[in-house]
């Protein structure tokens, strides 16, 4: 930890005992508090906000300017829930479940987080938040079409039928799946996106039956029908990857079993909106709602996510946003 004893007791008029600094070896940027552990006379306190010791931490993941770079980017994360306790896990963490190509694009708004900082520094000049998540997005495709172009890892084109379909202007999507871990629960997952691709909302629950695909399917359906009625959408089209779902949904008689009577409940939730259409895709364009229905099992009770949703299920929906920039 930073010895209180060696920082200017006047420093801005504030005595306070800093956060725990982040493991040596690994805290290597010439941060304000690094610098000042190097024998350099200088003011610890972060030079964007003013409000804490500039440590890594608090960099790129305590600092106001820094929660707002992540709640608005592509990946709507909050820093302040999280659960790791300094940058280097987080980072760890987050680099385990994105893939490469997402992967990039979050060292790449942690590089411009940086260079905001030393722009304030050097040149006492600011960044707002939006400019800095633009330039971020546009350096990250700059750079998967450089990789494209180089032989690398193709992105998917305009000719793969196997990518997510965005809705028309004005309707929304709302994928829908539903994933088993034992005989007695049911996760569901819910993500809700708008004619870009961009993530609207997105939902997960269990739900306790010892139900077959079909019906727990049906139940995942419903549940979206649900979350985008109380959210206020009246333009949907809802997608699932059960064709047995989309056959049951679209007769106008049902079957005696089970299943009926959550495809009931779907036709009865369809009357309370203007406009709903219900497809069927394929398990490789619904890999964001098949993702979130598998997490549902670690959260309790019922999770909605306003304008974005959790860091797992980001790599897939930006896979598929990456199709329609490309078309």
């Amino acid at each position: 930890m930073v010895d209180n004893k060696l920082i200017d007791d006047n420093h801005r008029g504030r005595r306070r005992r800093p956060r725990a600094m982040e493991e040596r070896g690994q805290d290597i940027l010439p941060t304000k508090v690094n610098l000042f552990r190097r024998g350099l006379h200088v003011d610890v306190y972060h030079p964007l906000c003013g409000e804490d010791y500039e440590t890594q931490t608090h960099i790129f993941l305590d600092c106001m300017v820094a929660k707002e770079v992540w709640a608005k980017s592509p990946f709507r994360l909050s820093t302040s829930d999280r659960l790791q306790k300094n940058f280097e896990e987080w980072c760890f963490h987050l680099c385990d479940i994105l893939d490469d190509e997402v992967r990039g694009l979050f060292f790449t708004l942690l590089w411009m987080i940086w260079s905001s900082r030393n722009r304030r520094v050097f040149e006492e000049k600011r960044w707002n938040t939006l400019t800095m998540i633009n330039y971020s997005v546009d350096y990250w495709r700059i750079l998967l079409e450089a990789l494209e172009k180089k032989g690398g890892k193709s992105m998917p084109t305009q000719g793969n039928k196997e990518t997510w379909e965005p809705p028309p202007a004005g309707v929304v999507k709302v994928n829908t799946d539903a994933s088993s871990v034992n005989k007695e629960v049911r996760g569901l997952g819910v993500v809700i996106r708008d004619h870009r691709g961009g993530l609207v909302a997105s939902a997960c629950t269990t739900m306790k039956g010892s139900w077959d695909v079909v019906t727990s399917e049906a139940c995942a359906v419903r549940f979206g029908m649900k979350i985008a009625r109380s959210l206020g959408f009246d333009h949907v089209m809802f997608e699932t990857d059960s064709k047995q779902v989309v056959h049951a949904l679209n007769c106008t008689t049902y079957k005696a079993d089970y299943s009926s009577t959550f495809v009931k409940d779907c036709h009865h939730l369809a009357n309370d909106f203007s406009s709903a259409k219900l497809m069927v895709t394929m398990r490789s364009c619904n890999q964001a709602a098949h993702k979130l229905a598998k997490l549902a099992y670690g959260i309790d009770g019922t999770r909605v996510w306003i304008d974005g949703g959790p860091c797992e299920i980001m790599t897939s929906v930006w896979a598929d946003k990456a199709c329609i920039n490309l078309r």
